[in-house]
């Protein structure tokens, strides 16, 4: 198959439903029900520590699961177009 190219178009789409699963998965993880609370803790420093870390994890998982979300539309976006042009190029060679 020397200077031919082919799309599996069943793994870009394969692809593009495992990220969003995941995304959707990661997006239920819920980092706000740790209570960073001194008192529930037990020291102020690692209540601090603690929540520190609660809000950055949050902000992560918030932009891991936007961009997540952009590269499954642009995955699923790629084999739609793969798929467009492959069924025009048939038409093309079918005479319609």
């Amino acid at each position: 198959m020397e200077g031919q190219f082919g799309v599996d178009l069943d793994a870009l789409v394969s692809a593009a439903v495992g990220v969003q699963t995941l995304m959707d998965e990661l997006a239920k993880q819920d980092i706000n029900d740790v209570d960073p609370d001194p008192i529930v803790v037990g020291h102020d420093g690692l209540a601090d520590t603690l929540r520190d870390f609660c809000d950055r994890w949050d902000h992560g998982v918030f932009y891991l699961t936007k961009d997540g979300e952009e590269l499954a539309k642009r995955l699923d976006e790629t084999a739609g177009e793969y798929l467009r042009i492959d069924l025009g190029i048939a038409e093309d060679l079918n005479g319609n």
